[in-house]
């Protein structure tokens, strides 16, 4: 006989969420709610600091939001904590853009999410009960009511540590085997039951739902700010590098008090780093860095791309994530300018047919190298041109925009809402000469003068990243200006361009602004500006090695503290 735990608000009531008021969503002010995300100008686009963050700045962290688990950070520490893998997180609510970063975050719980995260945690629950003695801490599992309830209480401490990523209070702890000794008694649940329940109930605490680890003592202040603990230091260590749990490693260091100094720190995060879990983190910011999210779903003229299906999609996908990897990993350099200009990629035979390239069979993704007068870097693969290109062609606003806002960090206004549409395609117009009509309407000046000759660059790929010389019967003209540093410069496709980028410090500086955007998962605010000077300068010194920049990040002081909360107790 199967017994169900009762309704969500059994695990989000019986044990207390610690400094926290309010309902249970995505925007509650945990250790503060500021985003810091400042909105645009309005009248054009802005390219953020200019010159870059002063080492003379203040240095105040902002504060520190509540919020949900990412579908990807729900999949992996159920995976890490219960050894599955059937990736419930899929299907929970959408994860939400944060505050205009250009990355999501955890999204709000509805009350259809509510039932919806209920009935995960019992399936989950099910099936961990299913290997029950892998589950429960005593072995043999015993047989004797006393000694059960025993093994139910170090259950308690033990499985709601992990969930929590933190030690229980002496509070939680009575109230889940309180909970347990209730179901055993008034619903006469077996011990498996009554375990599966409390493991239903946990999964269903917003203490493991949201990240908030904060342990039983009161925060401690020093100086103006909030110094985060050992545990929720673990905890944001493996949340930022690996996008899940802690380990027992970092479980020891925080129990340990060993995740303090610099030095701690930094060693640990070299040491995530070079560990298989990484690769869902750098997976996941790649993907949300060059905004190939809808990839997937990417919707091409069948007429024009026959090739084009959700097969040749996925090949893309995996083609970028394997240079990113390669880069990023022990064999690679780690070097921004190789992700941004090298001549190699990863390609199998469907690839390589779209690339004009011979001799490559089967499905499994070989590195190769390109002709780096053609292609070069992440921005020439063909997972983000299809990203963003149009259905029926190639889309010189959308890739120009996208290169603007993702590796220079300008911030775009939306469009006016009565900007004239692109003539559509005709015979021997090119793509630039029609874009080019649009982009001279007085409303659309403006902005289109630095997005269109970027994007123009792009005009050699089509809609789906092919190589072409001609467009509309015409040669391709891919030539344009971009300034940087102060300087115009000129180029003449898109392997010269990315190389004036890669070698510029603008998108130097948006790289450090991007990373923190995804870290702490949230627009850099105002107080940011020195922790961005000091981890810019530990990425110059690091011969701009973004495995280092990471680094660099978790020692800045907006990643190791918070501003305290609006009437928030502390020591």
């Amino acid at each position: 006989m199967q017994f169900k735990p009762p309704l969500l608000l059994v695990g989000l009531m019986a044990v207390p969420l610690y400094a926290c008021t309010g309902s249970v969503s995505s925007d509650i002010e945990g250790p503060g709610s500021g985003n810091g995300a400042s909105a645009g100008n309005g009248g054009g686009p802005s390219a953020g600091n200019g010159g870059g963050p002063s080492a003379g700045a203040e240095d105040r962290p902002a504060t520190f939001p509540l919020r949900r688990m990412t579908r990807i950070e729900f999949n992996n520490t159920v995976r890490d904590l219960l050894n599955d893998t059937s990736r419930p997180g899929d299907g929970l609510a959408g994860d939400i853009d944060s505050e205009g970063s250009g990355f999501t975050k955890g999204g709000a719980v509805a009350a259809v999410d509510a039932r919806q995260l209920m009935e995960v945690a019992e399936k989950l629950a099910a099936t961990a009960v299913s290997k029950f003695d892998t589950l429960v801490p005593c072995k043999p599992v015993p047989t004797d009511a006393a000694k059960q309830n025993e093994c139910a209480r170090q259950f308690v401490e033990k499985f709601g540590r992990r969930a929590f990523r933190r030690p229980l209070t002496s509070t939680e702890t009575a109230a889940f085997t309180g909970y347990y000794s209730k179901t055993r008694t008034d619903l006469s649940a077996t011990f498996p039951d009554a375990i599966r329940l409390v493991t239903a109930v946990i999964l269903q605490s917003p203490n493991f739902l949201y990240r908030w680890e904060l342990g039983p003592s009161p925060a401690r202040k020093q100086g103006a700010v909030v110094r985060f603990n050992d545990h929720e230091m673990a905890s944001r260590l493996s949340y930022a590098l690996w996008a899940t749990m802690p380990d027992s490693e970092l479980f020891s260091a925080a129990d340990a008090g060993q995740i303090r100094t610099p030095a701690q720190i930094q060693a640990q995060a070299r040491r995530m780093l070079k560990h298989d879990k990484a690769k869902d983190m750098l997976a996941d910011f790649q993907t949300q860095w060059m905004g190939l999210g809808d990839l997937l779903r990417a919707q091409k003229d069948a007429r024009l791309y026959p090739s084009f299906n959700a097969t040749l999609a996925q090949d893309m996908a995996a083609e970028t994530q394997a240079f990113f990897a390669h880069v990023m990993g022990p064999t690679g350099d780690g070097k921004l300018n190789t992700l941004l200009t090298a001549p190699f990629s990863f390609v199998n035979e469907s690839l390589a047919s779209l690339y004009g390239l011979t001799g490559i069979t089967g499905s499994n993704l070989r590195k190769v190298d390109l002709d780096p007068t053609r292609r070069g870097g992440m921005l020439t693969q063909s997972a983000f041109l299809t990203s963003h290109g149009a259905p029926g062609g190639s889309h010189p606003v959308k890739r120009g925009a996208e290169l603007l806002e993702r590796m220079l960090c300008v911030e775009l206004p939306p469009p006016p809402p009565n900007l004239p549409t692109v003539n559509p395609p005709k015979d021997n117009v090119s793509t630039r000469e029609r874009f080019a009509v649009h982009g001279a309407n007085a409303c659309a000046v403006g902005c289109h003068a630095l997005i269109d000759p970027l994007g123009f660059s792009f005009e050699h790929y089509d809609g789906i990243g092919a190589y072409r010389a001609n467009d509309g019967g015409k040669p391709v003209d891919a030539k344009g200006t971009v300034e940087l540093g102060g300087k115009v410069k000129s180029f003449s496709n898109a392997p010269e361009l990315t190389k004036l980028l890669a070698e510029s410090d603008e998108v130097k500086q948006c790289m450090s602004k991007q990373l923190l955007r995804y870290v702490l998962k949230r627009k850099d605010a105002a107080g940011d500006e020195a922790s961005l000077a000091q981890v810019a300068s530990a990425f110059a010194d690091a011969k701009f090695d973004v495995r280092e920049l990471i680094v660099a990040l978790t020692t800045a002081n907006v990643f190791l503290s918070r501003q305290p909360s609006l009437d928030e107790v502390l020591q």
